[in-house]
């Protein structure tokens, strides 16, 4: 456009305004205004003419075509553009450690190295399982070492009684009796239990124990204990002539037991017995009262087989 814009100022063809307008290209970026101006302004005796001093083009050859003018250089250039950065494809997902393992599982599996399922094959693998059992004492001492342990740990069912009674059952585990120092804590027997010898305890300096009897017929024979400020924890044995009580001693300050009382399973097993003993004979002795065919009383197979009969007739 600028190249024509010159010839026509070479010419001297004035253009309208318009035209001059038309051929007037906007400044384009980077571009000086001067230069611009210069480009398309009419010369005059004391500037040049533009058209001198742009460079010419000679002329071609015969027989060659001519080429197109040759840009001033004052067009914009394309901006080059570098070239994308190629994105790299999605790597695979790595196999999980487990994914892994369940392959080494299976592995075994087939090869009949193991029958385990997977979860317990892992725990085995990594030691995650649960912990071996001790081994099993081999000599006479160490057996008694381990079942006195038990003993110890071992724990049985406690209840509130009446009138400050703490009831444990007896032969479930060793019961404790906490005592406070100037206090007096009892441990109640059975009724009708007689003691066969003297209590024992290991701390006879710092404990006192003393048997009294409670009541008549029958008698409920108590043992009163009282620790001194600065006992140990001991254990108390009491001999009767139904079992052997073993007690452990707790000198508390804080916590006081005021009676230790029991439950007796093997006394109520025999009571159970005895009430059904006795109402078998209350039966046979109604039905041989009644001339029924149970009239022997030691033929307990007789009652047995004719108590229906019995039940009916009367």
């Amino acid at each position: 456009m600028r190249w024509l814009m010159a010839m026509a100022l070479v010419a001297g063809l004035n253009l309208p305004a318009t035209a001059q307008e038309a051929f007037e290209p906007p400044a384009p970026p980077g571009i000086g205004s001067d230069l611009l101006e210069a480009a398309t302004e009419t010369p005059t005796p004391d500037r040049p003419d533009p058209a001198a001093v742009l460079p010419t083009t000679p002329d071609p050859p015969a027989g060659e075509t001519p080429l197109e003018p040759a840009d001033t250089g004052m067009a914009p250039q394309p901006v080059a553009h570098p070239d994308p950065v190629p994105t790299p494809a999605p790597a695979e997902p790595a196999p999980s450690v487990r994914a892994l393992l369940r392959d080494l599982w299976r592995s075994e599996v087939a090869g009949g190295l193991t029958d385990l399922g997977f979860d317990a094959w892992l725990a085995r693998e990594v030691g995650t399982g649960p912990p071996a059992a001790p081994p099993r004492p081999d000599t006479q001492p160490e057996r008694i070492r381990a079942v006195s342990e038990r003993w110890e740990s071992r724990t049985g069912p406690v209840a509130l009684g009446q009138a400050g009674r703490v009831v444990t059952t007896f032969g479930a585990a060793i019961p404790t009796a906490f005592c406070s120092p100037l206090t007096v804590c009892y441990i109640e027997l059975e009724p009708g239990e007689v003691l066969t010898d003297t209590p024992s305890w290991g701390d006879t300096a710092r404990w006192q124990v003393a048997a009294k009897v409670q009541g008549r017929e029958p008698e409920t024979v108590v043992l009163e204990v009282k620790p001194a400020g600065d006992a140990e924890t001991t254990n108390l044995v009491i001999p009767t002539d139904r079992r052997l009580y073993t007690i452990t001693l707790v000198n508390d300050a804080e916590v006081h037991t005021p009676i230790l009382s029991f439950r007796w399973p093997d006394s109520e097993a025999h009571a159970i017995a005895d009430r059904i003993a006795a109402r078998e004979e209350t039966e046979a002795a109604a039905e041989r009262s009644r001339g029924g065919p149970c009239r022997h009383a030691g033929a307990q197979r007789c009652r047995n087989v004719h108590r229906g009969a019995c039940r009916r007739r009367a």
